[in-house]
């Protein structure tokens, strides 16, 4: 009886790659969002909504825990606010990510962060 043979990297790399295609089509079928979108929703929001309100120092708490959060995942502290603050500042002129639909739809933050 021989021993079952082990998938090389790229072979594995490969299978991988394949299921990851095969789920986005099915997303992409079925209408249903990617972690990334949901994310990149949620981010417009708390952005646009505490530019729009001149919610400083909610938007300095996010920074903070933000920048926190991105430096224990390896990252650089510097150029993490920096990124940040550049992104913030792109909201602070009216930029939204992506001309998409999602985020014209419904997208409009209330005047009451709490509501």
């Amino acid at each position: 009886m021989s021993a079952p043979s082990r998938k090389s990297p790229a072979q594995k790399r490969a299978k991988r790659a394949e299921a990851q295609r095969v789920y986005r089509e099915k997303l992409k079928r079925t209408g249903a969002p990617t972690r990334d979108d949901i994310a990149r929703v949620a981010l417009h929001w708390i952005l646009t909504s505490a530019t729009k309100n001149k919610l400083g120092p909610l938007l300095d708490g996010f920074e903070k825990a933000v920048v926190r959060a991105l430096v224990d995942l390896g990252h650089s502290r510097e150029k993490s606010v920096r990124v940040f603050g550049n992104l913030v500042e792109k909201y602070e002129d009216g930029w939204t990510p992506r001309r998409q639909p999602i985020l014209r739809i419904g997208s409009t933050p209330p005047d009451d962060p709490g509501s």
